[in-house]
């Protein structure tokens, strides 16, 4: 068997160099569902708002009307 076998053999079975790898991919995959999830809960978050922001406009405008009768 040939010294360059020999050391492909080595580097293959090594888990020192594949480490940097796997935290790599892991990262990556992380990531992606971190973009898959926040997107789609994109109309979710804007619909809540939405409803937030009419209940904070009805509440102003009911404050508005008490505070004029006064």
């Amino acid at each position: 068997m040939s010294t360059l076998t020999r050391s492909l053999r080595t580097f293959a079975r090594a888990e020192d160099g594949a480490t940097t790898a796997e935290y790599g991919i892991i990262i990556v995959v992380v990531a992606g569902i971190a973009i898959f999830v926040l997107s789609q809960l994109n109309g979710v978050l804007q619909t809540l708002y939405g409803k937030f922001g009419s209940k904070v406009n009805a509440v102003n405008q009911l404050a508005w009307q008490v505070k004029l009768c006064e």
